[in-house]
């Protein structure tokens, strides 16, 4: 099926209808989440949500509230996470190479030997955030 649908129009859909007919896959906080979200959209809260060990290069977070999200052992390479609210959110053993997360809030996260190499923190909130082994 061509892709007729521009991004503020396909947002309406069903995650169902999403998938079919757009190139990338919006996901919102009452949609079953794929293993491989590598580009995928997320759009709403999804506090305390397990991410864990999941492919999720690429994916945009702008704006997205993950209080005490589990991101441990995720690829988060190339996301955006501009404005993420990641209070107490674990990001142990993630990589988050050239991640965008300026302005994120990510007090008290857990980056524990996390790969941090390119990430851009500007404006970021990291007080109170172990970055205990962390790779720069």
């Amino acid at each position: 099926m061509e892709n007729i649908l521009n991004n503020s129009l396909a947002t309406l859909l069903p995650p169902v209808l999403i998938d079919v007919v757009t190139s990338y896959l919006v996901i919102t906080s009452d949609s079953k989440i794929p293993d491989n979200c590598s580009g995928c959209i997320f759009k709403g809260s999804f506090a305390s949500l397990d991410l864990s060990k999941r492919d999720l290069r690429n994916i945009d977070m702008y704006y997205i509230g993950a209080e005490y999200a589990n991101f441990s052992d995720a690829n988060l390479t190339n996301a955006n996470l501009t404005n993420a609210n990641l209070n107490n959110a674990n990001f142990s053993d993630a990589n988050l190479t050239n991640a965008n997360l300026t302005n994120a809030n990510l007090e008290c996260a857990n980056m524990l030997n996390a790969n941090l190499k390119n990430i851009n923190l500007e404006d970021a909130y990291i007080e109170y955030a172990n970055l205990d082994g962390v790779i720069w």
